[in-house]
């Protein structure tokens, strides 16, 4: 009889906690062969096609031979001097094509592979607190040991610097940021950012900010980019994403801007130039960003306002998301954010992800994407609006049974 071989996981992969939103899409997808008419309102993920002008670039591109080798930085010199000019028209900086923008495979490759290439196993990577679960990943592969800024109400969801103990900022190597904010959808501005540059310079920290969001089109399209702080550019790099801003999700394309030593460090993690995204992308991404008009309407305004005034009319409190694809909402009564999604799932069929999932802080909280039709939004607003009478008593803390949904 052959023996049988266990191959175990690393102790690294262990700490990972499983992925929230394929757990949450199981959770729909068993609900679904029950015969519940599941609304998901968990992922943001674009429900749109990109613009007929990128889909015509990816087309065109796709005919042409040269498009399926590997891109051995041709390309991306082109990409480079594109995102350059774009760069400095939409935020007035100036960046070097050549070594100070990278393409990459979508936000994650850049979001996973700096802590591989600049933490070392013990060092302090800094997380605000709630956070999109990717940073954590990146840290714990890292070998890191993660250090939490609470993201608070009362603080307009920015972390307070002074508060950091003065050993945990020396001992640290690396601080992430994301503002348009993921999840609680707050705004920085850019006195705030100069304020993390100074920290950044006094205990020599690297910044990764997770600009993902800041391509979302608004009314005034002012939200300022990281590497508009004086100084900015000799500690961090600024990550962007085309998916949801572009509706090109699925094509895994982004970039980053920012330190020519950290985007150096990233491109040897990732193996070289042989593993930069296809040239077909790359003409994808620069279409859309440089061809496209800079006044895009908010796909989402309407779906926003919708969901807003359904959920406050319902007695729930939610911040006024200003250009994002998903809202922030707190948690009412006796319930925690996991027993409110959960009884909230069973009464209704509408499915929303618990703050918890994204950090201790992020307890009290749901988030909820924008991402499906308006008229699947109606029909969710309608049916949170029947269950007022959930909205009683005090919440218990998060691992409590007693009426808090939980199973």
């Amino acid at each position: 009889m052959r023996r049988k071989i266990i191959i175990d996981r690393s102790e690294r992969l262990h700490q990972i906690p499983s992925s929230l939103f394929v757990d949450l899409r199981r959770k729909a997808l068993r609900a679904m062969k029950r015969g519940v008419d599941v609304i998901d309102l968990t992922a943001a993920n674009p429900s749109e096609p990109p613009s007929p002008k990128v889909i015509e670039t990816i087309c065109r591109a796709a005919g042409r031979p040269e498009s399926h080798r590997y891109d051995l930085g041709a390309d991306a010199s082109v990409f480079g001097r594109g995102i350059a000019s774009w760069f400095e028209s939409r935020f007035g900086v100036s960046v070097r094509p050549d070594d100070e923008i990278l393409p990459l495979l979508g936000a994650r490759q850049g979001l996973v592979g700096l802590p591989l290439a600049f933490v070392n196993p013990g060092e302090v990577v800094l997380l605000p607190d709630p956070c999109y679960p990717v940073y954590r990943t990146g840290a714990i592969l890292a070998g890191a040991r993660v250090e939490t800024m609470p993201l608070l109400e009362r603080n307009d969801y920015l972390p307070n610097l002074q508060r950091i103990p003065e050993e945990t900022a020396r001992q640290a190597r690396m601080m992430f940021l994301n503002y348009p904010n993921n999840p609680t959808t707050a705004v920085a501005d850019l006195s705030f950012f100069s304020e993390v540059v100074e920290f950044a310079r006094h205990y020599n920290v690297a910044v990764i900010h997770d600009a993902a969001y800041l391509l979302m089109p608004s009314k005034d399209n002012r939200e300022p980019s990281f590497l508009q702080a004086r100084g900015a550019r000799s500690v961090a790099v600024e990550i962007y994403s085309l998916s949801m801003a572009h509706h090109l999700g699925g094509w895994r394309i982004g970039f980053a801007v920012g330190n020519r030593q950290l985007l150096a460090g990233l491109m040897a993690i990732g193996g070289g130039r042989s593993a930069l995204p296809a040239p077909v992308l790359q003409q994808a991404a620069l279409t859309a960003l440089v061809d496209e008009a800079t006044d895009r309407p908010d796909r989402y305004a309407s779906r926003r306002d919708l969901v807003i005034r359904g959920l406050r009319q319902a007695g729930l409190k939610v911040r006024r998301a200003k250009k994002m694809p998903f809202l922030w909402v707190t948690v009412p009564g006796r319930y925690t954010s996991l027993g409110f999604s959960r009884r909230l799932f069973r009464r209704t069929g509408v499915l929303v992800t618990p703050g918890s999932g994204f950090g201790e802080q992020g307890s009290g909280y749901i988030r909820l994407s924008l991402t499906v039709s308006e008229e699947r939004l109606r029909e969710a607003v309608h049916r949170i609006g029947r269950q007022k009478a959930l909205w009683h008593g005090k919440r218990k803390r998060d691992g409590a049974t007693e009426d808090t949904g939980q199973d």
